[in-house]
């Protein structure tokens, strides 16, 4: 059964010197034949990660975490720091994310988006709001996650965190012209709340 949600940001890249992990990975993932959905930030693609019905599994490849402790209604939007806390269904779902190092993005919290340790989604279920909330290092990227239970792809170029030239083959392998990602890059304010917004591409199969 496919329940699985397979969500990518290109910043997973960002510190790679070449293209070959990023296109070597979304040959596997163009392989799946399944939707796809390009957008430019990732809280953009709730509306697509809420069409896998009954969701397992959240697999979050990204170089931040995109979690936060639980949160006041009353005060927090969905962003790029913390849309999964807006899954449907996440209480009894796994949450797992894959980043390019464990020693530098967790243990080091340069990609973490909780405050402190008390706060900490991964050390407490209860404070994921998710059944499971997990976190594993690039030597994972293929084996942890079940290839035949993804029901969905969102891809996003988050343009503040991007290195372009590691992952153009993506971008052009998802039918964007490079030259527009350039563009979307170099015009991103610092203010999240001004930045342009829009979906990129989107590939039914």
């Amino acid at each position: 059964m496919k329940n699985a949600y397979l969500s990518i940001d290109l910043d997973y890249w960002c510190n790679h010197k070449t293209t070959e992990s990023a296109t070597q990975f979304f040959r596997r993932v163009m392989g799946l034949k399944v939707p796809i959905t390009f957008v430019i930030e990732h809280e953009e693609l709730l509306p697509d990660m809420a069409k896998v019905a009954k969701i397992q599994t959240m697999y979050n490849v990204d170089y931040h975490s995109d979690i936060i402790a639980q949160y006041d209604a009353n005060t927090e939007t969905p962003a790029d720091y913390n849309w999964a806390n807006y899954i449907k269904g996440r209480s009894k779902a796994r949450f797992l994310w894959i980043c390019p190092s464990l020693k530098t993005c967790f243990h080091d919290s340069s990609g973490i988006c909780h405050g402190d340790e008390i706060h900490n989604p991964f050390t407490s279920h209860r404070r994921s709001g998710w059944r499971q909330c997990e976190v594993v290092g690039s030597t994972q990227l293929y084996k942890a996650i079940a290839w035949r239970r993804v029901a969905r792809v969102g891809v996003c170029l988050s343009p503040l965190y991007v290195n372009l030239e590691t992952v153009a083959p993506v971008i052009k392998m998802l039918g964007v012209n490079l030259k527009q990602a350039r563009r979307l890059k170099k015009r991103q304010p610092e203010e999240s709340d001004q930045r342009k917004r829009g979906t990129l591409k989107e590939i039914e199969k």
